[in-house]
């Protein structure tokens, strides 16, 4: 073969090669379908604009001889995300916010039981603000800082497969709540840990009257209101259903001891959860950020021997995390198939 053949043997290989490349370069999702009335040509002209059709790329590929791996069409955000849901630190982390969850609110049930102090998460928080109590604050921060990002991206990329009916709508919505308050809950561990001392005054108070101060923030109160008293009834439903036990292990899922510690647990959740809903309804009612209120408030608000079987469901809510930071199965939707 000439000069000339052999040269023109590389040009044909290094078109091939090119195409390949470009065909790999370019995400499925971003390449343009080829109109049913177009025929023919593997490069379409479209406004000026030349696109590749991936139909005709791919035989093209494969009258080559290459072989094409399947690939799942996936958006970029969904992509990252599983990425991150997958991520073994975010889930080893994950297990860390469930445990500091269940240490938070055995602290609740401790100085309601013990002291007859009725404390919002926060405020409970404060007792460790010393010596050691700011080491297991900064674990707490950032544990609760994973829970919040994984309830976030949970509930985002419908992982658990809520699906988009008003019910799975209902409990994405709930995650994402709960995501952004544990993504507060670790903002003021943080501060506690690093000696910058607990916000004065009550923050649920505060964000309501911070509400009630925007455009439309009595409709937002309303909402907010709604939401979690629609939270707190979930939480009477998953104590009778025993709903929560989907997410724990099998072989401990079955244990009486477990089942009875999240029913009352949850049970008392909801109790805590339909109060609070109750009293910003009642602050979008007056129009007074006074009448909110958080779980202090919900406990203090019972009576006394209602505070007391409340704050023990507290406390078996309080053992019930500790096990779901061991046992619960957190690992990625996509790939369990849960």
């Amino acid at each position: 073969m000439g000069a000339a053949g052999a040269h023109l043997v590389r040009l044909v290989y290094i078109d091939r090669i090119a195409i390949v490349m470009a065909f790999l370069a370019v995400p499925a999702s971003s390449v343009r379908p080829r109109p049913a009335s177009e025929q023919g040509g593997m490069l379409l002209v479209s406004g000026g604009r030349r696109h590749v059709n991936r139909l005709d790329t791919q035989a093209s590929i494969r009258s080559m001889g290459f072989k094409l791996p399947v690939v799942p069409e996936i958006s970029p955000v969904s992509f990252c995300g599983r990425e991150l849901v997958d991520s073994r630190p975010l889930l080893v982390a994950t297990r860390v916010g469930f445990a500091a969850r269940g240490v938070m609110y055995l602290l609740v049930a401790y100085f309601a039981l013990t002291f007859g102090l009725a404390q919002d998460g926060s405020e409970a928080l404060e007792h460790l603000e010393s010596g050691l109590g700011r080491v297991l604050l900064g674990i707490m921060a950032l544990g609760f800082a994973a829970y919040g990002v994984w309830r976030l991206l949970e509930a985002f990329m419908d992982s658990a497969g809520h699906g988009t009916s008003a019910k799975g709508l209902a409990k994405r919505i709930g995650g994402g709540v709960s995501g952004l308050i544990h993504l507060g809950l670790s903002f003021s561990a943080c501060k506690l840990a690093l000696g910058l001392g607990a916000e004065g005054g009550d923050s649920t108070e505060a964000g309501a009257s911070t509400a009630l101060g925007m455009a439309g923030g009595e409709w937002a109160l309303g909402i907010a209101a709604v939401a979690v008293m629609a939270v707190g009834l979930y939480q009477f439903v998953s104590a009778i259903k025993l709903g929560f036990l989907k997410h724990l292990e099998p072989r401990v899922a079955g244990k009486a001891w477990i089942k009875w510690a999240g029913r009352a647990g949850f049970a008392a959740r909801g109790v805590v959860f339909v109060l609070v809903g109750i009293f910003f309804w009642r602050a979008m009612i007056t129009e007074s950020a006074a009448q909110a209120g958080g779980m202090g408030d919900a406990i203090a608000a019972l009576p006394a021997t209602a505070q007391t079987v409340v704050a023990a469901g507290l406390l078996m809510f309080g053992i019930f995390s500790l096990i779901e930071a061991r046992y619960r199965s957190i690992d990625n939707p996509a790939r369990s198939g849960r």
